[in-house]
């Protein structure tokens, strides 16, 4: 029997991971979470159809976090791996309304990221000055305040707002603390 691993990397704990995971996915097989510390665990699946579903169907949030899903590497080292994303809502101000349908707007957000989810309120059009949509984006790398969106026959510059910016850190370049709270920096004083 073929066994189909996935790595997961994840802050939320496992035992809500798990219990979410399993009401979110159509598994037809066995399914196994093992943890292997640091918010990574590993999902042992009988069947690749299961695999396909996983990993065709995402992106997954559980607990409002995103379960970052990696296909099983041989010498996974989880004190080698660096977070660079992180979710955050991205604001796109005064973007005309004839945008705002879901299927532009997450086109447009892949400019920035990985995009999860349109807000509501735009969706519902509760607001007018500007569109939201929730994204996984890297923040080792530097994320634009205007992309150009292109329409046949004319362009336009569009603004682009984040939400609430992630703690960067300089020095491990990781997204969970600052450089004046790293502890590899105070080892180094």
């Amino acid at each position: 029997m073929d066994l189909w691993e996935m790595e997961v990397a994840s802050k939320v704990k496992l035992a809500v991971a798990r219990s979410e995971a399993l009401r979110k996915w159509n598994l037809s097989g066995n399914c196994q979470f093992i943890p292997l510390g640091k918010g990574y665990f590993t999902i042992l699946l009988d069947n690749e159809a299961d695999k396909m579903e996983i990993w065709g169907g995402g992106p997954w949030q559980i607990d409002g976090q995103l379960l970052r899903v990696n296909i099983w590497t041989p010498n996974f080292d989880i004190n080698k791996q660096k977070n660079t994303h992180a979710m955050d809502w991205v604001k796109f101000l005064v973007l005309g309304t004839e945008y705002w349908e879901e299927d532009i707007l997450m086109s447009i957000a892949r400019t920035v990221g990985n995009p999860a989810q349109v807000d509501n309120s735009t969706l519902c059009r509760n607001t007018r000055f500007y569109a939201s949509v929730l994204v996984d984006a890297d923040f080792s790398k530097t994320i634009p305040s205007k992309i150009m969106i292109e329409r046949e026959g004319f362009e336009f510059c569009q603004e682009i707002q984040l939400g609430r910016t992630p703690k960067i850190c300089s020095h491990c370049k990781v997204v969970v603390h600052l450089a004046s709270e790293c502890r590899d920096v105070m080892k180094e004083i």
